[in-house]
């Protein structure tokens, strides 16, 4: 009888575990299919986490759209590309703290060069700078970005700036005309 008692008193218990471990794998198991339907419902859009994974979704619609032809114009290589790359501004010139340091076309800064920067004329472009006030020209080759000072057009080495005559005053009126571009 003792015995009984005690494999019945086994079996109550083993079966309050398995029910405990069901009772959690059914919280669990709705859980999961709650968070699923919060995900997938396009009513919700203050989840960040529910953004995320429908964007994927979102993506494949894009993706099955055909593609739109785009017409692209192509620069000629004619004397009409000088015309567009001629500029009058102020030009500066890099101060020594600059030299040996790395220049955005990756070579390092050499202000005996006869170089320059340009916020827009293609690295590897060589430019001819003229100082509007005594005439003096320099070809100089663009290997930077710049100048970052507001009101000027281009930043020269030390050299291209003394054969320019504006080390001294820093800054002169100047025209920039690209001769070509790194392409050609």
């Amino acid at each position: 009888m003792r015995r009984d008692l005690n494999f019945l008193r086994a079996s109550v218990n083993y079966l309050g575990v398995i029910g405990r471990i069901s009772t959690l794998l059914l919280s669990l198991l709705l859980s999961c299919q709650a968070f699923g339907a919060l995900i997938s419902s396009p009513q919700h859009t203050g989840s960040t986490l529910a953004t995320a994974v429908s964007l994927p979704q979102q993506e494949q619609l894009q993706a099955d759209r055909p593609l739109e032809a785009v017409p692209v114009k192509k620069a000629k290589k004619t004397g009409s590309l000088r015309n567009r790359l001629t500029q009058l501004g102020k030009a500066s010139w890099y101060g020594p703290g600059f030299h040996g340091k790395p220049t955005a076309s990756g070579e390092v800064f050499d202000q005996s060069l006869m170089t320059a920067a340009h916020n827009t004329f293609p690295l590897g472009s060589r430019a001819k700078v003229t100082n509007l006030a005594n005439g003096h020209s320099v070809e100089v080759r663009i290997n930077d970005r710049g100048p970052h000072a507001a009101g000027r057009i281009i930043d020269l080495s030390r050299a291209a700036a003394g054969a320019l005559g504006i080390v001294g005053p820093g800054v002169a009126r100047v025209q920039v005309e690209v001769l070509s571009t790194a392409e050609g």
